[in-house]
This record gives C-alpha cells, structure tokens and sequence, in this order.
C-alpha cells in the first residue's frame, strides 16, 4: 500500500487476511491502502481491529489519529497520537500531528511544543518546519517563523506554498 499503489494491494491484503484473520499489521496496512483511496470510515474500521489484535501496534494508534483528524475528531486524534507516543516516545509523526491537530484548535501554546519536539526528533522534516513556522506566525514572531521557512525551503525547494509563504513572511519583515 506504501508504494502508490493502494488498489492493487487490497486484494493481496484480503487474501493475507483470510489465511491469518488475526494478522493485525496487515490489519493496519489495509487501513492504510483504504485511507489513500479516500475510504476514510473502512480504513478507521481496519485501524480498530489492528488495535484490538495488537493493543500496542504504535503505527495502528497514528493512522486511527490521522482519519480522526480527516474527519475533524480532532479530540479523538490527540487522545491517538498521545497513546501512540505512550508506545513509541520518538515518533515524529505522532508530535507533528498532535501540534497540527492542537493547531488547529487555537491551541498555540501546546501545539508548539509539540512542533518543537518534532524537529527535535526530525530537525531535516521540512514539513514540521512550515507547520511550526504557521504557529510561529500566528503569535507574531515573524523573525523565527521566517527562519523557518527558510531553512524547510533549503531542505524542500519544491515543496508546494512553501516558497510563497516564505516570501510573505519576508515581505511582513520588509525584507526579500
């Protein structure tokens, strides 16, 4: 399902089902290959049963965060991301995706040590730096913000919006 092709993989992945019915990263990877077709509410279904099967499957807690947070269960996908990093502390993508969901509460302060936990874990992710670099913004601090949009420019030049934002943060600076 990781290599982009989630359709050709379901039926590989029923198959390994019927033959090991409690196979729980199997499970979880046909979560995966649902979710990237769009099949939000199936894939939450294979994310419980790979959950009930292996109670600290980490990857199963952080793919059920992430279709709570497509949803908007943004409650329901900290309470995921929290246990996730209960089972596995460095999980860079359980604390950017807990910033973001906090993010997206208005919840600044939170969310910013989380970004900042992140990059801790994952200082080349240039998605965490555009992401920590939002919230930056949001509470005015136009100087860090920029630097790190800057720096998530130099690690991902082509990275969609990014130069854009970076730029606007440069002009709000008055600089270019």
């Amino acid at each position: 399902a990781r290599t982009g092709q989630p359709a050709a993989a379901l039926p590989l992945l029923e198959r390994a089902l019927r033959l090991q019915p409690r196979f729980a990263r199997a499970e979880n990877t046909q979560g995966v290959a649902l979710a990237l077709l769009g099949r939000r509410e199936e894939a939450a279904g294979h994310f419980q049963r790979a959950i009930e099967l292996e109670p600290d499957l980490a990857e199963a807690h952080h793919n059920l965060g992430l279709t709570h947070a497509e949803s908007g269960q943004l409650e329901a996908a900290i309470t995921c991301f929290r246990r996730t990093l209960q089972l596995q502390p460095q999980h860079a993508g359980a604390e950017l995706n807990w910033g973001l969901a906090l993010a997206l509460q208005d919840r600044l302060g939170e969310a910013r040590a989380h970004f900042e936990r992140a990059l801790e874990l994952e200082p080349d992710s240039a998605s965490a730096r555009q992401l920590y670099a939002r919230v930056l913004l949001r509470a005015g601090e136009l100087e860090a913000a920029a630097a790190h949009l800057r720096a998530a420019f130099e690690l991902e030049p082509n990275r969609p919006g990014l130069r854009e934002e970076l730029q606007a943060a440069l002009l709000r600076l008055g600089r270019r």
